[in-house]
């Protein structure tokens, strides 16, 4: 038997957005998104600015202020593995789940930033990543991402071994 949403409370929550502290990739303010949210409707947001946590307390508290719940974030660059199966960066998207992913978030925020190469497009070493992942989620990376890549490229095994590398 089909089930429909039809007469469901459902709520819709963006969990990959990026305010004006995403240079080139965000327009709103972390208050703007917050406002934004609560006028539509939306229990929860995530702020997922890339390579750094600028916007999270202005986010946090503008979302309290709106009463939607703050999800806290990170677009984060991480270099493929280095087990050979593709050379190159993804984008991976992470969401702190409590204080313990909070601070896994400013560490590898940190690590980014202080990267003696200089060049966040780099991305982090995936092994750093891996170390620093308490109490996070991890989203994918999306159509550019490297699950992304493998699964169209019909690369299943090497999928498969992406994702328990992320797990």
């Amino acid at each position: 038997m089909r089930q429909t949403l039809q007469n469901k409370n459902v709520s819709f929550i963006h969990l990959h957005t990026h305010s004006h502290y995403s240079f080139l990739s965000g327009i709103p303010s972390p208050a703007e998104l917050a406002q934004a949210a609560a006028a539509n409707g939306m229990d929860a947001l995530a702020l997922t600015d890339q390579h750094g946590l600028t916007g999270a307390v202005e986010f946090y508290d503008a979302c309290q202020f709106a009463g939607v719940r703050p999800i806290l974030g990170l677009e984060l660059p991480v270099a493929a593995p280095s087990d050979g199966l593709r050379s190159g960066v993804d984008a991976l998207v992470l969401l702190a789940l409590d204080m313990a992913g909070w601070a896994s978030l400013c560490r590898l925020s940190s690590a980014l930033q202080t990267n003696p190469e200089g060049d966040p497009a780099r991305g982090l070493p995936f092994e750093h990543f891996a170390d620093h992942t308490t109490g996070l989620i991890c989203l994918t990376g999306g159509v550019r991402g490297l699950l992304t890549h493998f699964v169209s490229a019909g690369q299943e095994s090497a999928a498969a071994h992406y994702l328990r590398r992320l797990r």
